[in-house]
């Protein structure tokens, strides 16, 4: 997913790269731990290295079982 961001966003630009994720970021966080502080976090992301540390912090979340 990561990765994914970083190409719509290399593409498109940071800013609408980061709008056209938000919808695809929803789905996805919604299994995660804390999915509506998270999906509030995308809500209120402004470019694309806001939404990867969003990412990477939920992620690292996950895998460490807190």
């Amino acid at each position: 997913m990561i990765e994914l961001t970083e190409a719509v966003s290399s593409f498109y630009g940071k800013e609408r790269g980061c709008g056209i994720m938000k919808p695809h970021l929803y789905s996805f966080l919604k299994g995660f731990k804390g999915s509506k502080a998270l999906r509030v976090m995308v809500n209120n992301a402004r470019n694309e290295g806001e939404i990867i540390n969003i990412l990477k912090i939920s992620i690292e979340e996950e895998l460490s079982g807190d």
